[in-house]
């Protein structure tokens, strides 16, 4: 684990947490293959440790998050449980959030090749990146005052 980090950065530190677990880590030894799934590991995680890597989200760039594995899959998921759980309060985060997925399944359905929609996802990203930051600066926010942590 990153010195820096309270949280495993990379796969293999996240497989050893929870190699116990096989609800979230699966392996295959006579392929010598290990990996985690993602959605379940998002999904059993406890609020302080969402809210962790929530934190190190915040202190990355949109490129630095697309390019760590654990970090992505991270972002993923928490933007479809933040969808899920506080579509109401946070709308404009739901709306981007929907809009990115009705662009990327017509993309998905041309094979990946329509250039135009492709061109529309890469601009909707770092706007969708900078919502999900400003959500979650919030969210923090509130979540240290019910802690009694101040703000």
């Amino acid at each position: 684990m990153n010195k820096k980090s309270k949280v495993p950065l990379t796969e293999e530190e996240v497989y050893e947490r929870y190699k116990d677990n096989p609800y979230i880590a699966h392996q295959i030894p006579e392929k010598g293959v290990k990996g985690v799934y993602w959605d379940r590991w998002h999904h059993e995680m406890p609020e302080e440790e969402r809210m962790e890597y929530r934190k190190e989200i915040l202190k990355r760039s949109l490129e630095e998050v697309e390019n760590n594995e654990v970090l992505r899959n991270f972002y993923y998921y928490d933007r479809w449980y933040l969808n899920e759980n506080y579509k109401r309060k946070f709308r404009k985060l739901s709306k981007l959030n929907e809009e990115y997925d009705i662009i990327w399944t017509l993309y998905d359905k041309t094979n990946f090749e329509d250039k135009k929609l492709y061109e529309e996802l890469q601009k909707l990203k770092p706007t969708l990146f900078n919502e999900y930051k400003r959500v979650i600066r919030k969210m923090l926010r509130e979540w240290k005052k019910e802690k009694g942590e101040g703000g």
